[in-house]
Order: structure tokens, then sequence, then C-alpha cells
């Protein structure tokens, strides 16, 4: 018993720290790939929007 307290102890620690830390990187891979996605649809819609003016102005 001892000796699972001396090694398994830091082995479990080792093992929550790191699905910590895999979890905080999913999280900001999602964040990111979300900003992106918005970023793009954001720039998608101004790019219509100028379009449809320049087609306003075009048909005048």
């Amino acid at each position: 018993m001892e000796n699972f307290l001396l090694f398994g102890f830091p082995f479990y620690k080792s093992i929550y720290l790191l699905k910590n830390r895999l979890r905080i990187q999913f999280f900001i891979g999602t964040a990111f790939s979300y900003i992106v996605i918005t970023v793009q649809a954001l720039s998608q819609y101004k790019v219509k929007l100028i379009l449809s003016k320049a087609g306003r102005t075009n048909v005048k």
C-alpha cells in the first residue's frame, strides 16, 4: 500500500494535470476556431454589403 502511495499518487496527479492541460488546450482551440469562423462570416457579410452597394450604384 505504501508503494502505491509513493508511486501511484504522483502518476495519478500527472494524469490529472495532463487532463486539465488537454482540456484547457481544447477549450482554447475551440474558442479560437469560433473566433476565426465569426471573423470569416463577418468579412463575407461585409463583402456582400460592399458588392450590393456597388450593384446598386451600377444600377443607378
